[in-house]
């Protein structure tokens, strides 16, 4: 999904370059569900995953749940119509970069999921932001 350009050292001002992120059309693949009881979690890391505490909560307690992470990349609305059976819960896990650095438009598909999904959904950290920002509000640097 990511190609990086790492660059060591410059001669001169210029400007700096974190990554370039390539995009391919297509939609990617749905996941593989599990038969029982499950909780779709979105992983808005860097990388799409989630740092795992989410996951081993979840699957600790006694509801008897399992997990699927799906990268924020790759989830949408039409993605999760798709899954059969349907999870009984969404976790929007939270992310560790700054706002102002995000490409927004790769979240189109959680936004679109958290205002037209049916299923219940809990934000954490990052996420919570994303479901306001998917009803129009902003980031707004801290006044201090």
């Amino acid at each position: 999904r990511y190609f990086r350009l790492y660059i060591k050292g410059w001669h001169g001002p210029v400007p700096r370059i974190h990554e370039i992120t390539l995009y391919s059309p297509g939609a990617p693949t749905p996941p593989q569900v599990p038969a029982t009881d499950y909780v779709l979690i979105v992983g808005n890391r860097h990388d799409g995953r989630e740092d795992g505490n989410v996951r081993r909560a979840i699957e600790n307690s006694t509801f008897n749940l399992e997990t699927i992470t799906v990268p924020y990349y790759e989830v949408s609305l039409d993605m999760v119509n798709h899954l059969e059976p349907k999870p009984v819960a969404i976790i929007l896990s939270g992310f560790d970069r700054w706002y102002e650095n995000l490409p927004m438009f790769e979240f189109n598909g959680e936004y679109e999921l958290i205002r037209e999904s049916n299923i219940p959904i809990l934000a954490i950290c990052g996420g919570h932001q994303f479901i306001v920002m998917a009803y129009g509000y902003t980031y707004a640097r801290d006044m201090g």
